[in-house]
């Protein structure tokens, strides 16, 4: 069984977080054979978004959702930052509390992928070993949705 961990952090992403988790809940429920999933997220205002104004909260309903997706099982760990947060203290504390991991993905709110993609990414590591680092560009919906109108 190869095990994939996600991480994700979260603020003002309410449009796009169900068809972000979309392709991992399924790949939870066994729709790509023989990969586990481990899903670490939370809600988190950076302190530079605090300083232009933007409350600590999500207006949006962003927390309101993650709690829904932890609670349902697509997210595994979930964890609300009380007061504004370094970015790199938000990306890391997501790795604590994660079960041995073959692959690590980091997930952005609003980045798109199929079942089909993911599997073919972890494919392409699994027959390329040496590979430490795998990047997909411009896979997001604003990425889509620029592209789309070019």
């Amino acid at each position: 069984m190869l095990s994939l961990g996600v991480v994700n952090i979260n603020y003002e992403c309410a449009a796009t977080l169900d068809k972000a988790f979309e392709p991992w809940r399924a790949i939870k429920k066994g729709e790509l054979s023989g990969v586990e999933v481990f899903i670490s997220s939370c809600h988190v205002c950076f302190p530079e978004t605090l300083e232009l104004g933007f409350p600590t909260v999500s207006m949006d309903g962003t927390m309101e959702k993650l709690q829904r997706l932890y609670d349902e099982g697509t997210i595994d760990k979930f964890h609300v930052y009380p007061k504004a947060t370094e970015e790199q203290i938000a990306w890391s504390d997501r790795l604590s509390g994660m079960p041995e991991l073959d692959y690590l993905c980091l997930l952005g709110s609003d980045e798109e992928y199929t079942v089909e993609e993911i599997g073919k990414a972890l494919r392409f590591m699994e027959a390329n070993p040496l590979t430490d680092y795998f990047k997909l560009n411009f896979k997001n919906y604003m990425g889509q949705t620029i592209w789309n109108d070019v």
